[in-house]
């Protein structure tokens, strides 16, 4: 059945390429990249069986934010849902991922921290899905680790870059980061 799955997802985003592309790249391409994405899918798909009880509740979901009069639009990748009700929200990433992004006066990789600062509150968890060839795994921060890859120990990771002693707090100096970065960048900084 997984195998069956997987074969028509790989069949549907290869035939979502405009015709064109398909042509002009060849179907010697094409073949190699239906194998190499129905490898990477197996694997993935092996990470996702490894976690607890959880729902796909959201794919691709448009949300919007204003911060700092700066009006953002955002589409979130994935929002899960555990049995207790809270949620883990997901950015799939294809390159390397580090929760050491979102730290700092300058987080590099604030998409994560903008899908919480959304729905405040909302998110027991934040974490990338990286999925890469032999190095598919969560990585990220929560309240609670709905996934191996996704710490809970918020003091030791933020204690002298964020001083947060717990997730709430963490979630609110972001929202302050992120407010202040709005702020100089609607100023024109």
């Amino acid at each position: 059945q997984q195998e069956e799955t997987i074969g028509r997802a790989v069949a549907a985003a290869i035939s979502s390429v405009p015709y064109q592309r398909r042509r002009q790249l060849g179907r010697s391409y094409w073949m190699l990249e239906a194998q190499r994405l129905t490898s990477l899918l197996v694997e993935w798909l092996a990470v996702e069986r490894q976690r607890s009880a959880f729902s796909v509740v959201q794919r691709e979901q448009d949300i919007s934010l204003e911060l700092a009069q700066l009006h953002i639009k955002l589409r979130v990748d994935r929002i899960d849902q555990l049995p207790d009700g809270s949620r883990m929200i997901i950015d799939y990433k294809s390159g390397n991922c580090t929760v050491q992004d979102w730290l700092g006066d300058r987080p590099s990789r604030p998409q994560l921290l903008l899908y919480a600062c959304a729905e405040p509150g909302a998110a027991a968890a934040l974490a990338f899905a990286q999925v890469q060839p032999r190095n598919c795994r969560y990585v990220g921060l929560g309240q609670i680790a709905p996934a191996s890859g996704i710490t809970t120990d918020i003091p030791r990771l933020a204690k002298s870059r964020m001083s947060a002693q717990d997730w709430p707090t963490l979630n609110d100096r972001w929202l302050e980061i992120l407010e202040r970065l709005a702020t100089a960048f609607v100023a024109g900084e």
